[in-house]
């Protein structure tokens, strides 16, 4: 699992998992510290995008984790 990035004060965990298919299904975790508290979003749940290969799939997560924090 590679780590956590920082971004615009939030970190964004890619949290990819293999499917039975063998096809990798991007998920991130994006969270900030707020006076301690953890506030934590999956802005990827519900997707059905999939990647032959869990790097393929981090990268979008990520990806997709950096767009969620720019819009919100």
């Amino acid at each position: 699992m590679p780590d956590t990035e920082e971004y615009e004060g939030f970190y964004i965990e890619p949290r990819s998992k293999q499917l039975d298919s063998g096809a990798w299904k991007p998920v991130a975790r994006v969270f900030r510290l707020i006076d301690g508290v953890v506030d934590e979003f999956y802005p990827l749940r519900g997707t059905e995008q999939t990647f032959a290969n869990e790097e393929e799939a981090n990268g979008y997560a990520l990806q997709t984790g950096k767009d969620w924090v720019d819009r919100n």
